[in-house]
């Protein structure tokens, strides 16, 4: 996978309440001068290329990317070439008119809408769309 189509992460969503993440402690360190920081973002390709090298997994063994990002999991998993599952009730949850971490089921104008812009801007789209994750 091409690293440069990975992004750091700068903001993760909370209790409805924005954080800053590590991409924004990069940016910090380069705004103080430093001369040699490394912006890897999230998914870099090197996690696939860990998964497909542990034991028991058979060469070619189909993988599936899951998360909350579109710009993040869903274009780092398109990147490496794998299956993404967009879940809705994460990063997007406001866009999408839904509860954050709930079951909810977006409009479909909403997803659409969403999908398609990114699907315009990224060249890519999620495999498939849950609305949530739970183990």
């Amino acid at each position: 996978a091409d690293p440069s189509r990975s992004a750091p992460l700068l903001l993760r969503v909370i209790s409805g309440k924005d954080s800053p993440m590590p991409g924004q402690l990069a940016r910090r360190y380069q705004a103080m001068g430093a001369l040699d920081v490394r912006m890897v973002g999230k998914p870099h390709g090197l996690i696939y290329q860990a998964c497909r090298s542990q034991p028991g997994v058979a060469a070619g063994a189909r993988m599936l990317g899951i998360g909350d990002s579109l710009p993040h999991d869903v274009l780092g998993a398109y990147a490496a070439g794998i299956d993404s599952a967009f879940v809705c009730s994460g990063v997007h949850y406001r866009e999408l008119g839904v509860a954050q971490a709930s079951d909810q089921i977006p409009e479909g104008n909403k997803l659409a809408k969403l999908l398609a812009e990114f699907d315009q801007e990224h060249g890519c789209a999620p495999t498939h769309v849950l609305s949530a994750f739970r183990l």
